[in-house]
Order: structure tokens, then C-alpha cells, then sequence
């Protein structure tokens, strides 16, 4: 499987196509609290997709995926997402090699079942750690990517699924 990492200009896109592969994505749900929601990543029909249930039980209630390389996408000013999924609200997530593992960069957007372009500009992320908001002006560095993913944690139980389709870098 394969994301595409590109610029477009002028009706150009110049794309770096990342092997993606489904070992390198790990998940983190809240049973590493005592929680008990659970959720996997599998590649379905050419696309990833994220899948699972989350659970409030135990003080749970968040599932999140991650993918982990070095990226440099210096000059970038955002990353459009192509994706679908259940209409809840998620989060963008991009760790970067200066910050600590406990702390991420997150933006949120709630996808539908077609498929849409989600344009996440970098000066949209903020940084949290473990949940609480940490710099309001803080903003990844985009020649440092060292993770990439999603993160549910909207309070409300249930299953939920999420399609990524493709990443491409905007300058």
C-alpha cells in the first residue's frame, strides 16, 4: 500500500509515493489506562482503514493510530487528506522529532461516509500532551515529521471506522 506525499502547483502535482506498510502503524487505545476501547488498522480495498469501538468504561473513551518514518516536507504549508468514515469527531495527529512521545500535534475534522479532501494547514495544529492543550503557538515543524495519524476521543461510545485514501503535502 502506498501513500502519495506531493506538492501541487499549477495543476502539477509532484508526488513522492511512501510505501505504507500495515506493520509500521500501531495503535494506542485506552486500555493503556484501564480503559477498554479497542480498534486495529487494515488495509481494505487499496486504502487504510482504521477500525474499532470505543468504550467510556474504566474512564476510557479514546483509539488512536499512528504510523511512524522521518519526513521532510520542508516548504510545506499544510497536508490535504483524502478520507471518509464515521461522521465523528477525530483528530489529525503529527508528531515531529523535537517533542516528547507523550505530546502530539492535533487537528480536528469530522469525516463522512463519501469521500472528501481535508485540507490541514500546519499553523492549524496545536499541541497537546495526554490530552490537554499545551501551546496554543507552538506549530509542527514540517522537515521534521516523525509520525502521523488519528486519534478518537469525543466522549461518546460506540464503534467507528475511518478510509485514508491519500496524504498530499500543499506549498
Amino acid at each position: 500500500m502506498y501513500l502519495e506525499f506531493g506538492t501541487e502547483t499549477d495543476n502539477h502535482v509532484d508526488q513522492l509515493r511512501v510505501n505504507i506498510d500495515i506493520s509500521n502503524w500501531q495503535t494506542v487505545d485506552d486500555v493503556v489506562m484501564g480503559g477498554r476501547s479497542r480498534s486495529n488498522i487494515v488495509e481494505a480495498d487499496g486504502v487504510l482503514r482504521f477500525e474499532g469501538e470505543v468504550s467510556l468504561e474504566n474512564n476510557g473513551g479514546f483509539c488512536s493510530a499512528r504510523n511512524a518514518g522521518l519526513w521532510d516536507l520542508g516548504g510545506a504549508t499544510g497536508l490535504v487528506w483524502t478520507m471518509r468514515g464515521s461522521s465523528r469527531d477525530f483528530e489529525a495527529t503529527l508528531r515531529t522529532a523535537e517533542i516528547p512521545e507523550s505530546t502530539s500535534f492535533r487537528c480536528a475534522f469530522r469525516p463522512e461516509a463519501d469521500w472528501q479532501d481535508f485540507d490541514f494547514k500546519f499553523d492549524d495544529f496545536r499541541l497537546f500532551r495526554r490530552g490537554q492543550l499545551v501551546s496554543e503557538v507552538e506549530r509542527p515543524d514540517p522537515s521534521q515529521l516523525v509520525s502521523f495519524g488519528f486519534l478518537l476521543a469525543d466522549a461518546s461510545p460506540g464503534p467507528f471506522w475511518l478510509e485514508l485514501e491519500r496524504i498530499l503535502a500543499n506549498t
